[in-house]
């Protein structure tokens, strides 16, 4: 009669051997020879000859956890590198997604040597060949998907386009890696920031995803970063923590901010100030408790959804910001696939966000229509 492990291994459909592969320890230096960019070196070497030279150097990130843990890991490590450096936390109101046209040229006028685009860039062909021409060198650290023409930087790295992993991982993870070639060390703060991106991003727990939060999580020590203990309140660090706490936290900053004081927020996680510290962490919860009122206002102003209605689709007067939130709320409430507009005056057009319940494919739904 099989005992109890191996009928859990029947029911997952896991060897012996995978079971043994994923319960094996693994240590920093472990996890750094496992996983390595096939062209890091590149990239390392990029930074490095910029730095000698003196050239400036400009982090451009996104308006999301994942974004915001890439740009102050980055951050950080040029703080340890003895570097100053600049930074721009995109709105998502009037820059939108990614390194655009119009920061492109701010950067040309600002005689950049060095762009860094963490979380985006895989994709901004047009506002790179700018940067280039203008010579200005161009480091991206992306993971969303590839397109078949990539942007003329000088250095990619990228989980797939690098054979990483099999798996994907955050944009703050790739900045994560590159950050242990260019420090020459596993640098345990900032692979806590990269822990946060893994869940915050929804990345399979699985492969780099996995190891990397095997070696952070068990190794927390309450005290030891300020910020991220604020952050937590009295709870675990763990998954479930930053999925429901931390990460919703961080999100807020981009979801209400409409102007370009966004960009504290990477202040708050590379003081070393721990008033600043607070202050900002004052800040990032009256955002956050203004994100939570926004959403309940909405749920409970009693708009009406019809009990045979297969979706929802409704338009509100709140900040596009909000409105991902929303959906994701009333597919909680109803069980139904619903899709929440908001007028945007500035384009003249109505933005929407679509969420749905589990096993309901919205891409596949919208392509049959």
């Amino acid at each position: 009669m099989k005992d109890l492990l191996e009928r859990l291994l029947d029911y997952y459909s896991i060897t012996k051997d995978e079971y043994s592969l994923l319960i094996k320890d693994i240590n920093p230096q472990a996890f750094v020879n496992k996983y390595r960019f096939n062209n890091v070196k590149e990239a390392v070497n990029l930074v490095n000859e910029t730095i000698k030279s003196g050239k400036k150097i400009h982090i451009y990130g996104d308006y999301d956890a994942d974004g915001i843990m890439g740009i102050s890991i980055l951050v950080k490590m040029f703080q340890y590198l003895s570097y100053n450096v600049t930074y721009y936390v995109p709105n998502r109101y009037t820059d939108g997604y990614g390194l655009n046209m119009e920061q492109a040229h701010k950067l040309v006028d600002e005689h950049i040597g060095l762009c860094i685009c963490v979380d985006n860039g895989v994709s901004a062909v047009e506002p790179i060949k700018l940067l280039r021409e203008n010579n200005i060198d161009v480091l991206v650290l992306d993971h969303h998907e590839a397109p078949e023409i990539l942007p003329d930087a000088n250095v990619i790295l990228h989980p797939f386009l690098s054979k990483l992993s099999e798996y994907s991982t955050s944009g703050a993870s790739v900045a994560f890696l590159f950050s242990v070639y260019m420090l020459k060390r596993f640098d345990k703060y900032l692979s806590t920031l990269a822990s946060i991106s893994i869940i915050s991003d929804m990345m399979p727990l699985k492969g780099y995803n996995r190891d990397l939060l095997r070696i952070v999580f068990p190794k927390y020590n309450e005290g030891e970063f300020f910020q991220i203990d604020l952050l937590k309140g009295s709870d675990s660090f763990d998954e479930n923590t930053i999925g429901m706490s931390i990460a919703p936290k961080i999100n807020s900053v981009g979801r209400i901010i409409t102007d370009n004081s966004s960009n504290n927020i990477i202040k708050y996680f590379t003081s070393n100030n721990r008033e600043e510290i607070l202050t900002y962490y004052t800040w990032i919860n009256e955002l956050n408790e203004e994100r939570k009122n926004a959403s309940k206002s909405l749920l409970n102003s009693g708009f009406l959804v019809q009990e045979d209605c297969s979706s929802i689709v409704i338009n509100v007067n709140e900040k596009e910001g909000l409105i991902g939130l929303i959906a994701n709320s009333l597919v909680n409430k109803y069980n139904k696939p619903s899709i929440v507009f908001t007028y945007n005056p500035e384009q003249d057009i109505l933005k929407g966000s679509c969420r749905s319940q589990e096993g309901f494919n919205v891409v596949e739904a919208f392509n049959l229509s």
